[in-house]
């Protein structure tokens, strides 16, 4: 119930509906090239429809409403992401809680008060499930303030991350595999070299770079290692836009500094 709920509060931002959103729905757009879909209001509707479950589900009176929100709430993400034919991993995470929400939460009729209430003669067992549920609905609170992890905190596909590239040397690219090379753009002005994090980790593992400074500098660090003109390799972090007008700051990292 936590996850739904701070999924959709994770996306109710600026950048959520006007950038992540046009492109995952890419496809369906491409379809009707002449309508322009109403992406805001998209937007805030899936993020509304999220929180409502993950509220939902806690009452029993709204639970089975919410789980059949569910169901197509994650129906509708397999379509968008297997007609793009993206993020394959994804796919089996949102089978799996279609799965566990129906287990779970259908026709349950437990109450809040129940379940806060329960014990039995293993006390330490269910003493540290009530902290880590306790822990995993209110920490995502602390990413807003950029001290907890985005993706511990619902924000996948929510446009609400960081985002890391490096900037790579012309001798540093003759370095690297194939793999890492097909995943390098390069820059119409002045032909810089770019790797992105999150589309060199799909290709590798099939799953999203984890969006954390720490993960994004110890990359960056290994990166570091194997160029020669190390001045010609430089991190590059879009830090998390600001929720309404999409704003962001950019900081720019040496290997000198990185390696420290």
């Amino acid at each position: 119930a936590g996850l739904y709920f701070w999924s959709g509060v994770q996306k109710l931002n600026f950048t959520f509906s006007h950038e992540t959103l046009p492109i995952l729905l890419e496809p369906f757009q491409n379809l009707f090239p002449s309508i322009q879909l109403p992406f805001v209001f998209i937007g805030i509707t899936i993020a509304l429809t999220e929180i409502f479950i993950g509220c939902g589900l806690l009452f029993r009176k709204a639970r089975n409403m919410s789980v059949v929100l569910a169901i197509a709430t994650h129906t509708a993400i397999l379509t968008v992401l297997i007609a793009k034919n993206y993020n394959q991993i994804v796919w089996i995470w949102n089978i799996f809680l279609i799965a566990a929400v129906v287990t779970v939460f259908w026709k349950n009729d437990v109450s809040i008060k129940q379940i806060i209430a329960f014990a039995d003669e293993k006390k330490r067992k269910i003493y540290a499930a009530k902290i880590i549920t306790s822990a995993s609905v209110l920490l995502p609170i602390l990413s807003f303030f950029g001290l907890w992890d985005a993706y511990l905190s619902g924000a996948l596909y929510s446009g609400n991350t960081a985002v890391g590239v490096v900037r790579i040397s012309d001798d540093l690219f003759e370095k690297l595999p194939p793999k890492v090379r097909e995943s390098i753009f390069q820059t119409k002005i002045g032909g810089e070299k770019f790797l992105p994090f999150l589309e060199w980790s799909l290709a590798e593992t099939g799953v999203p770079a984890f969006p954390a400074q720490r993960v994004f500098k110890k990359i960056a660090a290994e990166i570091c290692q194997i160029a020669d003109d190390k001045s010609g390799v430089e991190l590059i972090v879009k830090e998390r836009p600001a929720i309404l007008d999409g704003s962001y700051q950019l900081t720019r990292t040496n290997c000198e500094l990185i390696e420290k």
